[in-house]
């Protein structure tokens, strides 16, 4: 499958993320297959090479605070990782250069404090605290591969995108300036040079 019709599979894929199952299908909408068994499956993202599909799971009803894979082939899901407790998933997103999953964590007892999780492929999840002005709903991945996209929070609502280093050194770099809130899941373009919002 070349480049181009790549990106349209995991486009048809994004859409379908808020579906109660994660499923796969050929960009005409034929062969269907779900790939999960559909109880409590949410915002799902691809490995860099394209075998694997993570998403976050809950084992109570809007308790989002597991991270599974599933072999784009389906068969039986495998735990990545788990929110620490009393704290919930946000969103999820692989890096494309190295496979480090990059996840987002708010606090169940007060929706303005979070956290970003960084696991790499290998070893321990480190967690970054995130200033209060800051939502992570859907952290992003940059194309630079060492800062986050977040959304600035006006009044607890997503307003403009910036950029945070992961390694903590730095200071966060503001990307967008809409002046108003509403902005939930930016995208890079497959080329990194443009931001989508």
């Amino acid at each position: 499958m070349n480049e181009e019709k790549w990106e349209q599979v995991k486009e048809l894929f994004h859409q379908a993320q808020a579906l109660p199952a994660e499923d796969r299908m050929d960009l005409d909408g034929s062969n269907v297959k779900q790939l999960t068994n559909g109880d409590r499956e949410i915002l799902a993202s691809f490995s860099p090479d394209g075998k694997w599909v993570y998403f976050v799971t809950a084992r109570e009803e809007r308790k989002w605070n597991t991270i599974r894979k599933v072999s784009l082939n389906g068969g039986e899901s495998t735990m990545v990782a788990t929110a620490p407790d009393g704290w919930l998933l946000t969103g999820i997103d692989i890096n494309k250069a190295d496979g480090r999953l990059v996840y987002g964590l708010r606090l169940f007892s007060n929706s303005r404090q979070y956290k970003i999780g960084i696991l790499p492929a290998k070893g321990e999840a480190k967690l970054i605290d995130i200033p209060t002005n800051f939502s992570v709903e859907r952290p992003r991945w940059a194309p630079d591969n060492r800062t986050i996209a977040l959304m600035s929070a006006v009044e607890g609502v997503p307003g403009d995108v910036w950029s945070i280093p992961v390694d903590g050194k730095g200071k966060p770099r503001q990307l967008t300036d809409f002046r108003t809130p509403g902005t939930v899941d930016p995208r890079w373009t497959a080329d990194g040079k443009q931001l989508l919002v």
